[in-house]
């Protein structure tokens, strides 16, 4: 019990953070799906604004009063989505189990627009990414209409959550096709295939469906590109995602070194430009994955680089996403990420040092 409320007070401190940044993903400016503007009155869109105003200030009992106000004088399905959508994260601020459960009705709301479903079921999945707790992903996330579904016969172990995530991303993408979303199916069949035991047939049809989700989310993020209003730390985490599928592609001998390099570098550039908080999350991943690229490339070879793509790490603006990440840090279970942290701690002191002060312990 003690650890249960250790992890809630961990999340409640997170998605404190992600109310701040939310309006990256949803764009502050209220744009619905494709970057197109959503009609809104001016009565709705003055409250609503000053909802956001108090979320950026960290206060969230503030700014549900706000998004609440302005639930009252919507006029349209896509003016209730997205006050509905930034009450239920304004709320994860202060009452994280509370906020999950309303992020669920509003995934679960045939009468609101696709985006905003899919847009609520995204945010959960990103807030509970950061836990890697099964018990507590289990017992929270994964219960209720529709969403049970997601984890039936899967047991509450690291791989398990990750296959009841997948299904939650698909899911996601009937509703609404975003590009995180394509990206991450397609990555769950890309590690099954390059880690996994697959039979020639399985695996080709594994490699087709990556492939397939792949070209998607490139659609969806050329969409979120061109729209010309989506944050950086939006399209960022898009080039990220790329990199990481281009990685196991190059391991197969499907992409050039250079494509993957390119896309992390593009990450990197759009990431490590913008003040956004949320930018700090999305910049962190980033420079581990792209160094733990380079290490199991050529760690001798690359190491000058690798210490460079390391160093804006161990900013102060940075100790936000290192703090975000101290469950999955210490979460022994979270094998791959486990590797990661400890092929970069046996190269960069700095980084060794940095996270045995939130609790890591080696292998």
């Amino acid at each position: 019990m003690v650890e249960k409320k250790w992890i809630i007070a961990l999340l409640l401190s997170v998605s404190a953070i992600f109310v701040i940044a939310a309006g990256s993903f949803f764009y502050l400016k209220f744009y619905g799906p494709s970057g197109f503007p959503v009609a809104t009155t001016t009565n709705f869109s003055n409250t609503f604004a000053s909802g956001v105003s108090r979320s950026a200030e960290g206060e969230y009992a503030q700014a549900a009063m706000q998004y609440e106000k302005a639930l009252q004088k919507v006029t349209t399905k896509e003016e209730e989505g997205l006050a509905r959508l930034y009450l239920a994260i304004a709320v994860t601020g202060t009452d994280v189990v509370r906020g999950i459960e309303m992020l669920k009705e509003i995934s679960r709301d045939e009468t609101l627009p696709g985006f905003y479903r899919a847009g609520g079921a995204i945010f959960l999945l990103q807030l509970f990414s950061r836990s890697h707790d099964p018990e507590f992903v289990g017992e929270h996330l994964f219960t209720g209409e529709v969403w049970a579904s997601f984890a039936k016969d899967t047991p509450r172990t690291y791989a398990g959550v990750e296959l009841a995530v997948r299904r939650a991303f698909e899911w996601s993408t009937e509703l609404h096709s975003l590009f995180e979303a394509e990206y991450r199916i397609a990555l769950w069949y890309m590690r099954k295939v390059y880690f996994g035991s697959l039979s020639p047939k399985e695996r080709a049809q594994y490699q087709q469906i990556a492939e397939e989700r792949t070209i998607k989310g490139d659609t969806a993020l050329r969409l979120a590109i061109d729209s010309g209003i989506t944050p950086h730390s939006e399209i960022g985490l898009g080039y990220n995602l790329k990199a990481t599928l281009l990685e196991f592609k190059h391991a197969l001998g499907e992409a050039s070194l250079a494509e993957v390099e390119d896309a992390y570098q593009n990450a990197l550039t759009l990431l490590g430009t913008d003040p956004a908080v949320q930018s700090r999350f999305n910049e962190f991943y980033a420079r581990l994955e792209y160094s733990n690229f380079l290490a199991r490339l050529d760690r001798a070879a690359y190491l000058e680089k690798i210490k460079t793509v390391l160093t804006p790490l161990y900013l102060s603006s940075m100790n936000v996403a290192f703090d975000s990440a101290t469950s999955r840090i210490k979460n022994k279970a979270d094998t791959p990420f486990q590797l990661i942290l400890s092929r970069i701690a046996a190269i960069d002191p700095r980084f060794k040092n940095k996270i045995e002060t939130l609790g890591w312990i080696p292998q």
